[in-house]
């Protein structure tokens, strides 16, 4: 029995143990496209965004049927939800981080005294 030429590279890919062979038998992977946004980026995580959202849900309700324009408008209603939840958990970060800042004072000054 003949084995194929590029069987032991094959089982070895199988196997997972090609990881330090790749480099010099194979091309490179391509990398991720850079034009896709990072996480914390997206339109949907920030305040800004899910307005906008909401402005464009309540948008096309007005030329939309009636059944959809019914699920826009509950669409808008959440994005508008989001945003608020999304503003008070910032403002509770930042207060969060004032006291924490405020409590490190605290203790470098009591330390220097």
């Amino acid at each position: 029995m003949r084995i194929p030429p590029n069987f032991r590279t094959q089982f070895a890919w199988m196997i997972g143990l090609l990881g330090p062979l790749r480099s010099t038998m194979f091309k490179p992977r391509p990398q991720p496209s850079p034009t896709v946004e990072p996480h914390w980026e997206y339109s949907h995580d920030t305040v800004e965004g899910c307005l906008e959202r909401a402005a464009s849900d309540l948008q096309e309700a007005d030329i939309a049927d009636p059944h959809d324009r019914e699920q826009l408008r509950r669409g808008a209603k959440r994005w508008s939800l989001r945003a608020d939840m999304l503003d008070r958990l910032a403002k509770s970060f930042r207060k969060r981080a004032a006291l924490d800042e405020a409590s490190k004072q605290y203790r470098r000054d009591k330390a220097r005294q």
